[in-house]
């Protein structure tokens, strides 16, 4: 049964009267919303698995870069920069 038959039956069983409910029909929607809860927990575990996935794959791609560059920059020599030194500024009175 599709999730919109679902929700229809159930929509059809906790619409009546409250003087016709029996106890079989209460069963029905219980089991009903049981049903329609647990495929929507399918379906976010689905994507959260996708999301998890390419969360992995982005910090595995971020750590190769950066062990990447590290690689790199100790493979070149190292640039040495001559020290300024920058005059005294004098307080103004």
């Amino acid at each position: 049964m599709t999730s919109a038959a679902l929700r229809t039956h159930l929509l059809t069983l906790a619409n009546q009267p409250a003087n016709d409910v029996k106890q079989r029909d209460v069963i029905r929607s219980l089991v009903l919303n049981h049903l329609l809860l647990q495929r929507q927990i399918d379906r976010f575990n689905r994507r959260n698995a996708f999301q998890r996935w390419l969360v992995g794959a982005l910090a595995a791609a971020a750590l190769l870069a950066a062990v990447v560059d590290i690689a790199i920059s100790l493979a070149r020599e190292p640039v040495y920069v001559q020290a300024v030194q920058v005059p005294a500024m004098q307080k103004a009175e």
